[in-house]
């Protein structure tokens, strides 16, 4: 398996499961995929460009890091943009924070 910008996060894991220790050393957000509801759901469906940006790192430092783990190449000549990618799904539907102050809902709560 030739390991991408594309590649979805559950098929890496799947071809190459010792990466799942790798991608948690490489960056600790990615722990949450010991979840094993969000590994059958989002993992399905992220790729490793969605994974990299909700985990703040850059997408083609995440999947050179991961190439030279199973001894692929490094991608050469390879720009992300944020155009190439939609905001994942599961990052889309995420609820915004409540802009009322704090203070202001203990204090409803009191009353």
């Amino acid at each position: 398996m030739e390991i991408d910008l594309s590649t979805k996060v559950g098929e890496l894991l799947d071809a190459y499961p010792k990466l799942e220790e790798e991608l948690i050393r490489i960056n600790p957000k990615f722990k949450k995929l010991k979840n094993p509801i969000l590994r059958r759901t989002v993992a399905k469906i992220a790729t490793l460009a969605q994974a990299a940006k909700v985990g703040g790192m850059d997408p083609v430092e995440l999947v050179n890091l991961l190439r030279k783990a199973v001894g692929q190449p490094p991608l050469q000549g390879v720009e992300y943009t944020e155009e190439e990618s939609e905001a994942p799904v599961w990052k889309a539907a995420e609820p915004k924070p409540s802009s009322m102050p704090t203070n202001c809902l203990i204090a409803a709560k009191i009353r």
